[in-house]
């Protein structure tokens, strides 16, 4: 946990006795600085400050840590690509903290191990030829520990992509079937990918 104050990066140190505060040191305390921090461990509101700083404060890298964490924060709440999620948190950084960011294989190694923390759903490809579909999406898991194959067929036409998903008893079901009844929703699909993905 980091808490920001006027240009300063605190983190946290531990709790009071009675539970009331939290208790944060300056994150430069490698550089024997002893300023600290207490706020409210229930509103998070400062209560006061302790110390003096032995360095000047750094705007520009706590401009960098909350755009990561935005950066986080979207790869979780959209399907975007890895190159737009990162274009679209970076674009308005002032130029000093555009000095300080990351090495963007490091910004795109923080969106692949964030998707992969949550599980989130891979982004949606631009073409055809970025379609991909990962691993844990062509199982299914019908208990515990157990799975079977879940995308049974992926055809490669001139023309047309297509993708079967089915389990093997789904199969067996149908092959003992009289009748089919077949239902076609291609028509709410706005591009020719979401076509394939339905």
């Amino acid at each position: 946990m980091k808490y920001v104050h006027n240009g300063f990066l605190y983190i946290f140190d531990k709790k009071s006795s009675d539970g009331s505060k939290k208790m944060w040191q300056c994150k430069r305390k490698d550089q024997q600085c002893k300023a600290r921090l207490h706020s409210n461990a229930f509103t998070g509101e400062l209560v006061r400050v302790v110390g003096n700083y032995t360095h000047d404060s750094d705007a520009a890298r706590i401009e960098v840590i909350r755009t990561v964490n935005i950066l986080k924060r979207r790869v979780t709440d959209t399907t975007e690509g890895t190159a737009q999620v990162i274009n679209n948190c970076i674009g308005n950084l002032t130029q000093a903290a555009q000095g300080q960011l990351p090495m963007l294989e490091s910004l795109k190694k923080v969106v692949r191990r964030r998707r992969n923390q949550v599980q989130a759903p891979p982004p949606m490809p631009a073409t055809l030829q970025d379609l991909r579909i990962p691993q844990e999406y062509q199982l299914y898991e019908y208990q515990p520990g157990l799975f079977e194959p879940f995308l049974l067929a992926a055809l490669e036409g001139q023309m047309d992509n297509i993708l079967l998903f089915s389990r093997n008893t789904n199969l067996d079901l149908l092959e003992r079937s009289k009748k089919w009844y077949i239902d076609g929703v291609t028509h709410f699909a706005t591009t020719k990918s979401d076509r394939d993905v339905i």
